[in-house]
């Protein structure tokens, strides 16, 4: 009974208020009664906002550091590219200098050109190595004397 009667008490008084024009909801920004004033929390919130713009800055600064870096590793790789193009070009007509009878557009294109010394010649044969080097065998006491150079002596 108290309770229906203080609750149409409180329904009576909401609509004499708000007939004169006092608000009686609360804000759509309040939570609680706060211990802080106005000017408080606005330091608060510029604060807040302060460390929120360092963190975007140092965020974007990473992020610019990050890129430098990646364009410097694409420069240097092109760097190295023309080097290797270049080198490749000084080869070819350092070889077509030295008597290389193909033209220098497919000493360019030839991959067996690539190779170290253009195109490889053949090896000498066994018998070619052997009339020049001699035949290899153990040389170890080569000059050590043996059955058969004693009896020659």
């Amino acid at each position: 009974m108290s309770y229906k009667q203080s609750l149409n008490s409180v329904e009576n008084a909401k609509q004499r208020l708000k007939a004169l024009g006092v608000p009686t909801d609360r804000p759509s920004d309040y939570f609680a009664e706060m211990a802080k004033g106005d000017t408080q929390m606005d330091k608060i919130r510029r604060k807040i906002l302060e460390t929120k713009n360092i963190k975007e800055r140092k965020e974007n600064a990473r992020r610019l550091r990050d890129e430098k870096k990646f364009a410097r590793k694409v420069q240097k790789t092109r760097e190295e590219q023309k080097l290797r193009a270049k080198k490749k070009l000084l080869d070819a007509t350092k070889k077509h200098r030295e008597g290389n009878k193909a033209p220098l557009e497919e000493i360019l294109k030839n991959p067996k050109f690539e190779k170290k010394g253009g195109f490889q010649k053949k090896k000498m044969n066994r018998t070619a190595r052997n009339t020049k080097y001699g035949f290899g065998g153990r040389k170890k006491g080569s000059k050590r004397n043996d059955k058969q150079s004693f009896n020659l002596m």
